[in-house]
């Protein structure tokens, strides 16, 4: 190998750790960065802790939640059911199928207290809704109207029997008396 072709080896290879070492600040700055961003906070003094709550006490709020909330649910029933004649066990179940199927309807009762407005439309929507699941059915008044006169009819067809005025005992012979008395008490005179 020639003298210039090791010189020029030698020149590339200074620049080429030259250029390391500028990688290297390159790196211990972007190490400093990430070090500053990731640097936990100084200690501070830890929460007092919290009384823990006994187990009565979570069980009675749960009751109360229940309650509540079958409050709301009978309130969200007679909302979008009114007067319609509807079975609450029924009704339940329908507006719990339709939660079901249509999750907004079941984050609009949820978020009744907060938002009225927005449960009062969809309860109108849910009792058009119930209107056409459940249709009232029309009486039919000419089919109400002969019931009642057949009802009139059979009323004023039926007399009553007259009742037969009780025998004059003082009017009767002594067989007619005997015959009577073993008839209607069994035994004679």
């Amino acid at each position: 190998m020639s003298d210039e072709a090791v010189a020029e080896e030698t020149n590339a290879n200074l620049a080429a750790v030259e250029k390391r070492t500028d990688d290297v600040a390159d790196l211990d700055t972007l190490l400093a960065e990430f070090d500053q961003g990731t640097q936990k906070p100084a200690v501070s003094q830890p929460e007092p802790k919290q009384p823990a709550i006994d187990p009565a006490t979570i069980e009675r709020i749960k009751r109360v939640e229940s309650r509540l909330l079958e409050e709301d649910i009978n309130g969200a029933v007679k909302q979008v059911f009114g007067d319609m004649k509807v079975s609450p066990r029924v009704a339940k179940g329908w507006l719990d199928q339709v939660a079901r199927e249509n999750p907004a309807v079941a984050k609009a009762f949820l978020n009744k207290a907060n938002d009225p407005a927005t449960w009062n439309k969809f309860a109108k929507s849910l009792s058009k809704e119930a209107e056409k699941d459940f249709p009232v059915s029309k009486v039919d008044e000419e089919a109400t109207a002969d019931h009642a006169a057949v009802a009139q009819a059979v009323r004023g067809a039926s007399t009553k029997v007259a009742a037969e005025p009780p025998p004059d005992l003082s009017k009767m012979s002594d067989a007619e008396l005997r015959k009577f008395t073993q008839e209607n008490w069994g035994f004679s005179v």
